[in-house]
């Protein structure tokens, strides 16, 4: 499930890019899971645990912990105690899951090649452990540059912005306050994870690890254990 995590965090960010990371595939196609797929696969998941109450009780006690680092501390309050609410007004949306990962660009999206090609090496399994563990820090190098563009994080805020906080007009304003106060927290921890690449992808199964594993917090370490 890490992977599936990693991929569709990866595969959002590398949504706003302007260049294609990676334009000749030279590995043969197999039959695996898409992109779209495994995107699709994670929309079932957040609503299945959008109806699990032990986990939307994580979810809430990890964000009115994160209140107090904001200086909206009243409202961002008010807007935890009400999430359970706004979930379930956004699940008519999940049901659909095809056009959620579509509204994300993450269907029929050449520029997510790269990731393709790390999800078939993934599949590969006698290809080279060594092979699979560089593919894999290469992509981190190249997410870590994105989770610390500026401009990058703006067009991220911008879209979640226009494409959820639109659909639960009540509570447009607080969610805008929780992106907007959130979100740079959330990209500091990948940013962190990210710092040292090789250690990133053994938390995720494509490096060997060298030592124990590290406990993933934050929303970082919640979207680990959806």
């Amino acid at each position: 499930m890490k992977f599936i995590v990693l991929l569709a965090v990866v595969a959002a960010c590398f949504a706003f890019d302007k260049e294609s990371m990676l334009k000749h595939n030279k590995i043969s196609k197999e039959p695996i899971p898409s992109t779209c797929d495994e995107c699709q696969s994670l929309v079932h998941r957040f609503s299945d645990a959008a109806r699990d109450p032990q986990k939307l009780a994580e979810l809430k006690m990890l964000l009115n912990v994160l209140c107090h680092e904001t200086s909206y501390v009243d409202e961002c309050r008010l807007f935890v105690a009400k999430l359970d609410v706004i979930v379930k007004k956004l699940e008519p949306y999940l049901k659909d899951a095809h056009a959620v990962c579509k509204s994300f660009h993450m269907c029929s999206n050449s520029r997510l090649e790269a990731f393709h090609r790390i999800g078939l090496l993934y599949a590969k399994r006698q290809l080279s452990k060594d092979l699979v563990c560089d593919e894999c820090q290469f992509a981190a190098r190249e997410l870590k540059t994105i989770v610390e563009d500026k401009e990058k994080q703006k067009e991220i805020r911008d879209f979640l912005s226009e494409n959820v906080c639109k659909h639960i007009p009540r509570y447009q304003g607080m969610c805008d306050m929780l992106v907007e106060q959130f979100l740079p927290e959330m990209f500091q921890e990948l940013d962190q994870m990210l710092k040292d690449p090789k250690t990133a992808c053994a938390d995720v199964g494509f490096c060997p690890r060298t030592g124990p594993p590290r406990k993933l917090v934050g929303f970082v370490g919640f979207l680990s254990r959806l």
